[in-house]
This record gives structure tokens, sequence and C-alpha cells, in this order.
């Protein structure tokens, strides 16, 4: 009878061995989950920073092109410009987010502008360059695409227990945003 008490109490110590390894080991793999998750928004939030820089660039040598060979209505590039500068200064991801549609949005009323006043230039330099505007476009859409993926992985597994614990502990953000897609057809 003590024999059987002491292989009893061994075999509870043992199943509850196993539970402990287990729940650690559940833990584990949320907690690098999450901050491999973390790490690839960061990551690719800076690949969607950088289109946008493509763009702003692009934007620039456009308004270049386009102030060298006519004179165009000021404002539509002033605006821009502030707008340029709001995604410049903006630290946060809704502040980043609300400067990218204050761009697009300067953009429309630069292209309206100048397809409206001017019957909109023709030649290789713009041409080049409306292209390389279009080409970082389809990047800030494909790289939006990919980073919301993770932000939606991200804020799936932050806001379930374990991943809700694990955000706690290691004082990562409880959830992430989404960045809104922008609409870049200008026809």
């Amino acid at each position: 009878m003590a024999k059987s008490k002491h292989i009893l109490r061994y075999i509870i110590i043992g199943i509850i061995t196993v539970i402990l390894l287990a729940v650690i080991g559940a833990l584990l793999f949320v907690s690098l989950t999450i901050s491999s998750l973390n790490d690839s928004m960061a990551v690719k939030k800076q690949q969607l920073l950088a289109a946008f820089d493509v763009r702003k660039e692009a934007l620039f040598e456009l308004g270049d092109l386009l102030e060298d060979k006519m004179s165009l209505d000021r404002n539509a590039f002033e605006r821009l410009y502030l707008a340029q500068k709001q995604l410049d200064d903006a630290k946060t991801d809704s502040e980043i987010s609300a400067a990218n549609i204050q761009v697009d949005e300067a953009i429309d009323n630069l292209v309206f502008v100048m397809k409206d006043k001017y019957l909109y230039l023709e030649g290789e330099d713009v041409q080049a360059v409306e292209d390389e505007i279009e080409t970082a476009n389809n990047r800030i859409v494909m790289e939006t695409i990919d980073y919301n993926k993770d932000v939606v992985d991200y804020n799936a597994t932050a806001s379930t227990f374990p991943g809700n614990v694990i955000v706690d502990i290691f004082g990562y953000e409880q959830s992430a945003l989404v960045f809104e897609i922008i609409d870049v057809s200008r026809g």
C-alpha cells in the first residue's frame, strides 16, 4: 500500500511536470511569435516609409521639371510640400497614415491643376518621372498590404491568451495600427 502511494505520488508529480513544461513551452512559443511579428512589422514599416520617401523624391523631381517648363499654380505645390512635411514630422502610425492621405490628396490636386489648366506636359523626362511615381505608388500599396498582414497577425496573437500575457510582461504594444490602402490610380 505504501509503495502504491509513492508510485501514485510520482505519477502525479510527473503529470504536473509535463503540464508545466507544456505551458512553459507554449508561452515561449507565443513569446517568440510575438517578438518575431513585432520585429517583422518594424522592418516592413521601414520599407513602407522608404517607399513613401521614393515617391516624395519623384514628386519633387516632377515638380522641378514642371516648374522649369511652366508657371504652375504655386498653391498646388505648396499644398504638396506641406503635406509631405506633415508626413516627415509624423511619429505615430496614425499620424503617418493621416499624413500619407494628405500627400495623396495633394498629388491629386496637383495632377488636376496640371491637367485642367495646362493640358499636361508631354516629354520623355516628365514621363520617366511619372513612371517612377507610379512604380512608387504600386510599391506603397504592396508594402502596405504586407505590413497590414503582419499587423493583423500580431493583433490576433496579442489579444488572446497567452499572447496578451506575453505582451503585458514584455511591454509590447497591445495592438498595432493598420495602414489605410490608398487608391493610387490617377485616371
